[in-house]
Protein backbone atom coordinates (compact mmCIF):
# COMPACT_ATOMS: atom_id res chain seq x y z
CA UNK A 1 0.00 0.00 0.00
CA UNK A 2 0.92 3.41 -0.46
CA UNK A 3 0.54 7.29 -0.71
CA UNK A 4 0.31 9.91 -3.27
CA UNK A 5 1.46 13.10 -1.28
CA UNK A 6 0.85 16.44 -2.60
CA UNK A 7 4.32 16.99 -4.72
CA UNK A 8 2.81 20.15 -6.75
CA UNK A 9 2.45 23.12 -4.58
CA UNK A 10 2.27 25.68 -7.19
CA UNK A 11 -0.91 23.83 -8.64
CA UNK A 12 -2.81 24.15 -5.51
CA UNK A 13 -1.31 27.60 -5.33
CA UNK A 14 -3.58 28.66 -8.62
CA UNK A 15 -6.88 26.99 -7.40
CA UNK A 16 -6.56 23.57 -8.85
CA UNK A 17 -5.96 21.55 -6.09
CA UNK A 18 -4.96 17.32 -7.11
CA UNK A 19 -7.35 15.00 -6.32
CA UNK A 20 -6.78 13.04 -3.29
CA UNK A 21 -4.52 9.85 -3.08
CA UNK A 22 -7.57 7.44 -2.33
CA UNK A 23 -9.38 8.55 -5.40
CA UNK A 24 -6.04 8.51 -7.21
CA UNK A 25 -5.84 4.53 -6.28
CA UNK A 26 -9.68 3.78 -6.96
CA UNK A 27 -9.01 5.57 -10.29
CA UNK A 28 -5.97 3.66 -11.19
CA UNK A 29 -7.40 0.27 -9.69
CA UNK A 30 -10.75 1.01 -12.41
CA UNK A 31 -8.20 1.65 -14.90
CA UNK A 32 -6.33 -2.02 -14.25
CA UNK A 33 -9.00 -4.10 -14.07
CA UNK A 34 -10.87 -2.65 -17.74
CA UNK A 35 -7.16 -3.53 -19.12
CA UNK A 36 -6.83 -6.87 -17.67
CA UNK A 37 -10.41 -7.51 -18.73
CA UNK A 38 -8.98 -8.07 -22.53
CA UNK A 39 -6.25 -10.14 -21.72
CA UNK A 40 -5.81 -13.61 -21.61
CA UNK A 41 -8.31 -14.84 -24.39
CA UNK A 42 -7.05 -17.57 -25.33
CA UNK A 43 -5.50 -18.88 -28.66
CA UNK A 44 -8.41 -22.09 -29.15
CA UNK A 45 -10.50 -24.44 -27.30
CA UNK A 46 -7.25 -25.92 -25.46
CA UNK A 47 -5.82 -22.84 -24.60
CA UNK A 48 -8.05 -22.52 -21.40
CA UNK A 49 -8.87 -25.84 -20.48
CA UNK A 50 -7.97 -27.60 -17.17
CA UNK A 51 -7.64 -30.79 -19.13
CA UNK A 52 -4.02 -29.35 -20.56
CA UNK A 53 -1.74 -32.01 -18.47
CA UNK A 54 1.70 -33.23 -19.33
CA UNK A 55 1.80 -36.48 -20.76
CA UNK A 56 3.05 -38.46 -17.66
CA UNK A 57 0.60 -36.52 -15.63
CA UNK A 58 -1.97 -38.72 -18.17
CA UNK A 59 -0.50 -41.76 -17.98
CA UNK A 60 -0.59 -41.97 -14.40
CA UNK A 61 -4.13 -40.98 -14.03
CA UNK A 62 -4.90 -43.68 -16.48
CA UNK A 63 -3.14 -46.44 -14.98
CA UNK A 64 -4.45 -45.67 -11.31
CA UNK A 65 -8.45 -44.55 -12.80
CA UNK A 66 -8.85 -47.29 -15.70
CA UNK A 67 -8.95 -46.96 -19.47
CA UNK A 68 -12.24 -44.83 -19.74
CA UNK A 69 -12.88 -47.47 -23.16
CA UNK A 70 -13.25 -49.95 -20.87
CA UNK A 71 -15.40 -48.00 -18.57
CA UNK A 72 -17.91 -47.17 -21.65
CA UNK A 73 -17.84 -50.75 -22.79
CA UNK A 74 -19.00 -51.89 -19.35
CA UNK A 75 -21.97 -49.56 -18.69
CA UNK A 76 -23.78 -48.09 -20.74
CA UNK A 77 -24.08 -50.58 -23.94
CA UNK A 78 -25.13 -53.03 -21.30
CA UNK A 79 -27.50 -51.14 -19.85
CA UNK A 80 -29.22 -50.83 -22.87
CA UNK A 81 -29.15 -54.08 -24.41
CA UNK A 82 -28.89 -56.51 -22.03
CA UNK A 83 -25.44 -57.48 -23.01
CA UNK A 84 -23.72 -60.27 -20.98
CA UNK A 85 -20.35 -62.00 -21.07
CA UNK A 86 -20.99 -64.42 -23.67
CA UNK A 87 -17.69 -66.21 -25.02
CA UNK A 88 -18.60 -64.02 -28.64
CA UNK A 89 -18.19 -61.04 -26.75
CA UNK A 90 -15.29 -61.99 -25.11
CA UNK A 91 -13.56 -62.83 -28.27
CA UNK A 92 -14.67 -59.41 -29.73
CA UNK A 93 -12.78 -57.79 -26.54
CA UNK A 94 -9.69 -59.44 -27.83
CA UNK A 95 -9.83 -58.50 -31.47
CA UNK A 96 -10.12 -54.58 -29.83
CA UNK A 97 -13.81 -54.69 -31.59
CA UNK A 98 -15.25 -51.37 -30.82
CA UNK A 99 -18.11 -51.01 -33.36
CA UNK A 100 -20.37 -51.08 -30.30
CA UNK A 101 -19.52 -47.42 -30.11
CA UNK A 102 -21.24 -46.81 -32.86
CA UNK A 103 -25.05 -45.93 -32.57
CA UNK A 104 -24.95 -45.72 -28.87
CA UNK A 105 -21.87 -42.18 -28.78
CA UNK A 106 -21.30 -41.55 -32.63
CA UNK A 107 -23.43 -41.52 -35.45
CA UNK A 108 -23.59 -44.50 -37.86
CA UNK A 109 -21.38 -44.40 -40.75
CA UNK A 110 -24.89 -45.49 -42.73
CA UNK A 111 -25.35 -42.88 -45.74
CA UNK A 112 -28.77 -43.54 -45.52
CA UNK A 113 -29.12 -42.53 -42.31
CA UNK A 114 -26.08 -39.61 -42.11
CA UNK A 115 -26.22 -37.73 -45.08
CA UNK A 116 -23.40 -35.79 -44.13
CA UNK A 117 -19.97 -37.48 -46.14
CA UNK A 118 -17.85 -34.88 -43.85
CA UNK A 119 -19.56 -36.71 -40.71
CA UNK A 120 -19.11 -40.33 -41.89
CA UNK A 121 -15.29 -39.54 -42.53
CA UNK A 122 -14.67 -38.22 -38.98
CA UNK A 123 -16.61 -40.97 -37.19
CA UNK A 124 -14.77 -43.11 -39.80
CA UNK A 125 -11.05 -41.51 -37.94
CA UNK A 126 -12.18 -41.45 -34.46
CA UNK A 127 -12.82 -45.30 -34.81
CA UNK A 128 -9.54 -46.10 -36.48
CA UNK A 129 -7.44 -44.32 -34.19
CA UNK A 130 -9.44 -46.42 -30.95
CA UNK A 131 -9.00 -49.43 -32.97
CA UNK A 132 -5.77 -49.19 -33.54
CA UNK A 133 -3.07 -49.27 -30.53
CA UNK A 134 -0.26 -47.74 -33.68
CA UNK A 135 -2.07 -45.10 -34.40
CA UNK A 136 -2.97 -43.81 -30.78
CA UNK A 137 0.52 -44.50 -29.67
CA UNK A 138 1.51 -41.86 -32.35
CA UNK A 139 -0.70 -39.50 -31.93
CA UNK A 140 -0.08 -39.52 -27.91
CA UNK A 141 3.78 -39.69 -28.72
CA UNK A 142 3.27 -36.28 -30.68
CA UNK A 143 1.66 -35.00 -27.44
CA UNK A 144 -1.76 -35.04 -28.56
CA UNK A 145 -4.49 -36.91 -26.20
CA UNK A 146 -7.46 -36.06 -28.01
CA UNK A 147 -8.79 -39.67 -28.31
CA UNK A 148 -8.58 -39.96 -24.41
CA UNK A 149 -10.00 -37.30 -23.86
CA UNK A 150 -12.98 -37.59 -26.35
CA UNK A 151 -13.94 -41.13 -24.79
CA UNK A 152 -13.50 -39.66 -21.02
CA UNK A 153 -16.19 -37.02 -22.18
CA UNK A 154 -18.69 -39.88 -22.49
CA UNK A 155 -21.18 -40.14 -19.80
CA UNK A 156 -20.63 -43.70 -18.28
CA UNK A 157 -22.89 -45.50 -15.67
CA UNK A 158 -22.03 -45.09 -12.37
CA UNK A 159 -22.69 -45.75 -8.86
CA UNK A 160 -26.17 -45.73 -7.55
CA UNK A 161 -27.90 -46.82 -10.78
CA UNK A 162 -30.64 -49.17 -8.33
CA UNK A 163 -31.07 -45.53 -6.52
CA UNK A 164 -32.03 -43.63 -9.48
CA UNK A 165 -28.58 -41.87 -10.47
CA UNK A 166 -29.83 -41.48 -13.99
CA UNK A 167 -27.96 -38.36 -15.13
CA UNK A 168 -24.96 -40.07 -16.82
CA UNK A 169 -24.31 -36.56 -18.41
CA UNK A 170 -20.14 -36.68 -18.47
CA UNK A 171 -17.85 -33.68 -18.57
CA UNK A 172 -19.21 -31.07 -21.37
CA UNK A 173 -16.18 -28.98 -21.48
CA UNK A 174 -13.53 -31.91 -21.74
CA UNK A 175 -15.61 -32.29 -25.16
CA UNK A 176 -15.87 -28.79 -26.03
CA UNK A 177 -12.19 -28.23 -25.47
CA UNK A 178 -11.15 -30.99 -28.11
CA UNK A 179 -9.45 -29.96 -31.65
CA UNK A 180 -8.70 -32.39 -34.04
CA UNK A 181 -6.52 -32.30 -36.98
CA UNK A 182 -4.90 -35.25 -37.99
CA UNK A 183 -3.28 -36.52 -41.64
CA UNK A 184 -2.43 -39.91 -42.16
CA UNK A 185 -1.80 -41.35 -45.39
CA UNK A 186 -2.20 -44.96 -46.58
CA UNK A 187 -2.79 -47.33 -45.21
CA UNK A 188 -5.00 -45.69 -42.76
CA UNK A 189 -6.33 -42.96 -45.02
CA UNK A 190 -7.16 -40.53 -42.47
CA UNK A 191 -7.57 -36.73 -43.10
CA UNK A 192 -10.24 -35.20 -40.20
CA UNK A 193 -10.51 -32.00 -38.87
CA UNK A 194 -13.30 -31.21 -36.02
CA UNK A 195 -14.17 -29.68 -33.08
CA UNK A 196 -15.92 -31.79 -30.28
CA UNK A 197 -19.58 -31.54 -30.06
CA UNK A 198 -21.52 -32.63 -26.50
CA UNK A 199 -24.95 -34.13 -27.11
CA UNK A 200 -26.71 -35.14 -24.36
CA UNK A 201 -29.30 -38.32 -25.20
CA UNK A 202 -32.14 -38.60 -23.47
CA UNK A 203 -33.96 -42.45 -24.14
CA UNK A 204 -37.02 -44.34 -22.89
CA UNK A 205 -38.60 -47.51 -23.83
CA UNK A 206 -40.94 -48.69 -26.73
CA UNK A 207 -42.56 -50.91 -24.16
CA UNK A 208 -43.93 -47.53 -23.40
CA UNK A 209 -45.78 -46.50 -26.19
CA UNK A 210 -49.64 -45.95 -25.30
CA UNK A 211 -48.67 -46.42 -21.53
CA UNK A 212 -48.21 -43.07 -20.30
CA UNK A 213 -48.58 -44.75 -16.77
CA UNK A 214 -45.02 -46.39 -17.41
CA UNK A 215 -43.31 -43.33 -18.48
CA UNK A 216 -44.34 -41.15 -16.01
CA UNK A 217 -44.31 -42.93 -12.76
CA UNK A 218 -41.83 -41.86 -10.61
CA UNK A 219 -41.07 -45.39 -9.44
CA UNK A 220 -39.76 -46.71 -13.07
CA UNK A 221 -37.01 -43.99 -12.49
CA UNK A 222 -35.43 -44.61 -9.03
CA UNK A 223 -35.43 -47.78 -6.59
CA UNK A 224 -35.58 -51.02 -6.84
CA UNK A 225 -37.75 -51.28 -10.21
CA UNK A 226 -34.40 -50.41 -11.88
CA UNK A 227 -33.71 -54.49 -11.26
CA UNK A 228 -36.78 -55.58 -12.92
CA UNK A 229 -36.11 -55.79 -16.90
CA UNK A 230 -40.03 -55.06 -17.78
CA UNK A 231 -39.81 -51.69 -16.48
CA UNK A 232 -36.38 -50.74 -19.07
CA UNK A 233 -34.17 -47.55 -18.29
CA UNK A 234 -35.52 -43.97 -18.97
CA UNK A 235 -32.03 -42.30 -18.55
CA UNK A 236 -29.64 -39.21 -19.79
CA UNK A 237 -26.09 -39.96 -20.62
CA UNK A 238 -23.90 -37.79 -22.54
CA UNK A 239 -21.78 -38.47 -25.39
CA UNK A 240 -19.19 -36.50 -27.52
CA UNK A 241 -19.27 -36.26 -31.47
CA UNK A 242 -17.72 -34.70 -34.43
CA UNK A 243 -18.69 -31.33 -34.82
CA UNK A 244 -19.71 -31.71 -39.00
CA UNK A 245 -22.31 -34.17 -37.02
CA UNK A 246 -25.57 -33.00 -36.02
CA UNK A 247 -28.31 -34.42 -33.38
CA UNK A 248 -30.62 -34.96 -36.11
CA UNK A 249 -27.44 -37.89 -37.31
CA UNK A 250 -27.25 -38.97 -33.73
CA UNK A 251 -30.92 -39.36 -33.63
CA UNK A 252 -31.33 -41.43 -36.59
CA UNK A 253 -28.72 -43.37 -35.67
CA UNK A 254 -29.41 -43.85 -32.51
CA UNK A 255 -33.50 -45.01 -33.57
CA UNK A 256 -32.04 -47.51 -35.15
CA UNK A 257 -29.41 -48.93 -32.39
CA UNK A 258 -31.33 -48.94 -29.51
CA UNK A 259 -34.44 -50.67 -31.33
CA UNK A 260 -32.78 -53.67 -31.32
CA UNK A 261 -33.21 -53.32 -27.51
CA UNK A 262 -36.51 -52.44 -26.89
CA UNK A 263 -35.80 -48.66 -26.47
CA UNK A 264 -35.40 -45.40 -28.55
CA UNK A 265 -34.13 -42.11 -27.94
CA UNK A 266 -36.23 -39.31 -26.98
CA UNK A 267 -34.33 -36.52 -28.18
CA UNK A 268 -30.88 -35.64 -28.40
CA UNK A 269 -29.99 -31.83 -27.23
CA UNK A 270 -26.23 -30.59 -28.62
CA UNK A 271 -24.62 -28.02 -27.64
CA UNK A 272 -24.63 -25.64 -30.82
CA UNK A 273 -22.22 -22.78 -31.84
CA UNK A 274 -24.62 -19.96 -32.53
CA UNK A 275 -23.04 -17.79 -35.04
CA UNK A 276 -23.70 -13.58 -34.03
CA UNK A 277 -26.30 -11.84 -36.47
CA UNK A 278 -26.99 -8.12 -36.62
CA UNK A 279 -29.37 -8.03 -33.92
CA UNK A 280 -26.65 -9.67 -31.47
CA UNK A 281 -24.01 -7.31 -32.88
CA UNK A 282 -26.16 -4.22 -32.42
CA UNK A 283 -26.89 -5.56 -28.94
CA UNK A 284 -23.53 -5.99 -27.90
CA UNK A 285 -22.38 -2.78 -29.24
CA UNK A 286 -25.25 -0.50 -27.40
CA UNK A 287 -23.86 -2.58 -24.19
CA UNK A 288 -20.69 -2.16 -24.51
CA UNK A 289 -21.17 1.93 -24.92
CA UNK A 290 -23.41 2.07 -21.72
CA UNK A 291 -20.93 -0.04 -20.33
CA UNK A 292 -17.97 2.56 -21.38
CA UNK A 293 -20.29 5.38 -20.51
CA UNK A 294 -20.79 4.19 -16.69
CA UNK A 295 -17.42 3.29 -16.10
CA UNK A 296 -16.39 6.85 -17.46
CA UNK A 297 -18.46 8.38 -15.62
CA UNK A 298 -17.74 6.74 -12.18
CA UNK A 299 -14.09 7.87 -13.01
CA UNK A 300 -14.93 11.06 -13.81
CA UNK A 301 -16.85 11.16 -10.80
CA UNK A 302 -14.31 10.20 -8.40
CA UNK A 303 -11.94 12.35 -9.71
CA UNK A 304 -14.03 15.22 -10.09
CA UNK A 305 -14.82 15.08 -6.20
CA UNK A 306 -16.77 18.22 -4.85
CA UNK A 307 -15.20 20.54 -7.79
CA UNK A 308 -18.89 22.77 -9.07
CA UNK A 309 -17.74 23.92 -11.34
CA UNK A 310 -16.20 21.03 -13.24
CA UNK A 311 -19.63 19.37 -12.28
CA UNK A 312 -22.03 21.92 -14.06
CA UNK A 313 -19.71 21.91 -16.89
CA UNK A 314 -19.66 19.90 -20.31
CA UNK A 315 -19.01 16.96 -17.87
CA UNK A 316 -22.38 16.78 -16.56
CA UNK A 317 -23.31 15.10 -19.27
CA UNK A 318 -21.03 12.09 -18.25
CA UNK A 319 -21.96 12.37 -15.05
CA UNK A 320 -24.91 11.36 -15.25
CA UNK A 321 -24.22 7.42 -15.89
CA UNK A 322 -21.95 7.77 -12.96
CA UNK A 323 -22.59 4.48 -11.51
CA UNK A 324 -21.68 5.22 -7.97
CA UNK A 325 -23.77 8.05 -8.21
CA UNK A 326 -26.85 7.08 -9.60
CA UNK A 327 -26.59 3.90 -6.93
CA UNK A 328 -26.71 7.02 -3.88
CA UNK A 329 -29.73 8.21 -5.57
CA UNK A 330 -31.64 5.08 -6.30
CA UNK A 331 -31.52 3.53 -2.32
CA UNK A 332 -31.46 7.05 -0.93
CA UNK A 333 -34.65 7.03 1.59
CA UNK A 334 -36.42 10.16 2.20
CA UNK A 335 -38.22 9.94 5.68
CA UNK A 336 -40.11 12.86 5.13
CA UNK A 337 -43.65 12.65 3.89
CA UNK A 338 -44.32 13.78 1.30
CA UNK A 339 -47.05 13.05 -1.60
CA UNK A 340 -44.28 12.73 -4.29
CA UNK A 341 -42.56 9.62 -2.65
CA UNK A 342 -43.99 5.87 -2.51
CA UNK A 343 -42.83 5.13 0.89
CA UNK A 344 -43.81 1.45 -0.25
CA UNK A 345 -40.69 1.18 -2.83
CA UNK A 346 -38.19 1.49 0.18
CA UNK A 347 -38.53 -1.99 1.06
CA UNK A 348 -37.97 -3.11 -2.53
CA UNK A 349 -35.01 -1.05 -2.36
Amino acid sequence: MFVLYDFSPQIRNKGMPLPTSGKLIWALLLCMAAGASGVGDGEGPEADAPWTLHPAQIERRLERYGDPMEKASRGIPRFLFDDNDSDENDEAKKKNDISWIEGIYLPLRDPSLVPSETCRNDVDAILKVLESPVLSGTINNQGRFWNVFLVDSWGKTGDGILDGNLLLWGMPPECTMLYVKEVFPWPWNINATFSGRYCLVHTESLQGEGKDTLLDAPAVRVGASMTYTGFPSIFQFGTCIPSSCTSEDMMASLNVTMHIGGKKPKYVDCLEEKELDGGDIAYIVVLSILGDLMLGGALADWLIGERQELREGPLRFLLVFSVSNNLKKIFQINKKPSRSVISCLHGMR
